[in-house]
């Protein structure tokens, strides 16, 4: 029989998968073909529609995150463990943290990015001052709300999965909004984030998972990341109807800025959602003394 562990450790496996092909898939269409380049390089020139205040808002949110932040980001993750006394899941969590944030420095040095979409080159000024795929400031604040509610307990996750997802929503949003990257950077550093965080979540599950009753307010996280997600939409709609459209170079399609920053947002949500439905009736037991053997939920 198939415990309710069991069960959720492989739709773990599977969000693992999901991130993973998320990841690869938005590099090859966005980065790798002609057209994903062409509406990613859209994207950014048409978001100087943006007034000053909002894009000074944006700017403030990302430059506050700094190496000092990083570090009180992952002390603020040892605490939420720490007093459950989940050491265990602590360490996975912590490190899978770092590991994802380590690995988006990796991949933007080692991913290539062909010249493809020519029409822009010379409207786009210096690319080298892009940072590329995927975005590290995505991959951190995703990371950040995965691994919160990863070690948070089943009462208070569904309420840390909604700060969770104004966070990744904010931050994958403005890292475009505020032109440090392209679209398909922040998508791929949700991506990133999800792959990562998954994995601890999975080995956390089959190590010390054990089954709880499930929140009665799971569905509060559903509605609040449509409430989000519809803001964002809203904000985005409006910014591009009501600012200044003659900035915008003739060329670039009034559809791209928009849709891709809604669709950052729509991801960034249901990152947060899957993995609060994945652990929705699951809970992560305290770590065995050191004279008490590790069990395994999840079978052999």
């Amino acid at each position: 029989m198939v415990t309710s562990v069991q069960h959720r450790f492989r739709q773990a496996l599977l969000l693992i998968a999901l991130g993973a092909l998320v990841l690869g898939l938005a590099y090859l269409l966005a980065v790798q073909t002609r057209v994903g380049q062409a509406w990613g390089d859209e994207a950014y020139l048409a978001r100087v529609v943006e007034g000053r205040r909002l894009l000074s808002l944006e700017r403030f949110l990302l430059e506050s995150i700094t190496i000092p932040v990083l570090l009180c980001f992952g002390l603020l993750l040892v605490l939420i463990g720490g007093l459950r006394r989940r050491w265990l899941a602590t360490a996975l969590v912590t490190g899978a943290y770092a590991a994802a944030i380590a690995s988006a420095e990796v991949l933007k040095a080692a991913l290539s990015r062909p010249e493809l979409a020519t029409a822009y080159e010379s409207l786009m000024g210096s690319k080298e001052a892009l940072n590329t795929y995927p975005s590290g400031h995505a991959t951190l604040a995703t990371g950040l709300a995965l691994g919160a509610v990863i070690l948070a307990s089943p009462r208070q996750r569904p309420y840390v999965a909604i700060l969770g997802s104004l966070l990744a929503v904010a931050v994958s949003c403005a890292v475009v909004a505020a032109g440090w990257h392209r679209p398909s950077d922040a998508i791929g550093g949700i991506a990133l984030a999800l792959t990562w965080m998954a994995a601890a979540a999975a080995i956390t599950l089959a190590r010390r998972g054990t089954p709880a009753p499930a929140s009665r307010v799971t569905g509060l996280v559903l509605v609040a990341d449509v409430l989000i997600v519809a803001s964002v939409v809203a904000t985005v709609i409006f910014v591009w109807i009501d600012g200044r459209q003659d900035r915008v170079p003739s060329i670039v399609s009034g559809a791209a800025f928009p849709t891709l920053v809604s669709l950052i947002a729509i991801w960034a949500a249901i990152a947060v959602g899957l993995v609060v439905m994945v652990l929705r009736d699951v809970d992560i037991a305290p770590s065995a003394r050191l004279t008490e053997p590790a069990r395994s939920p999840v079978g052999p």
